[in-house]
């Protein structure tokens, strides 16, 4: 074991110099280049999702118009080519319609209630202040 002297001799005796104006305009430059990176980064998401927003509206009519077609086609020639029984049509549409409703929402979900731009946080504002040290 060390004794107290020698833990006492390892502690260095000199206090560090505050830091320069040159360093604390260095940070300041650092932190307007990280807030100018985050604001084009969230430009970017913004401008992706409405891209995807975009894109997601098209399949979405294209979708749902075939299948209304589908539905009316098979509505339509039910009772002279088909002839499915009323159980068969009514679980034919229903499951059909389910999943292209649920399809639709599952995608949308994110996209139009806007969570994913709420989770993206601005950068801090407080920034650490330098304080220069003063000795007694």
């Amino acid at each position: 074991m060390s004794s107290f002297d020698e833990n006492l001799a390892a502690i260095p005796f000199q206090i560090e110099d505050a830091p320069t104006q040159g360093e604390i305009r260095k940070s300041e430059y650092d932190s307007k280049i990280m807030k100018a990176d985050f604001e084009a980064s969230k430009k970017n998401r913004f401008d992706t999702n409405t891209t995807l927003r975009k894109q997601m509206s098209y399949w979405a009519a294209v979708i749902v118009s075939l299948w209304l077609g589908f539905v009316a086609v098979v509505l339509l020639y039910n009772n002279t080519r088909l002839c499915f029984s009323d159980g068969v049509l009514n679980t034919l549409i229903t499951t059909t319609t389910i999943n292209v409703i649920g399809i639709i929402l599952i995608c949308f979900r994110d996209l139009f209630n806007g969570k994913s731009e709420d989770l993206m946080k601005p950068a801090p504002k407080k920034l650490r202040k330098v304080k220069k040290r003063t000795l007694l």
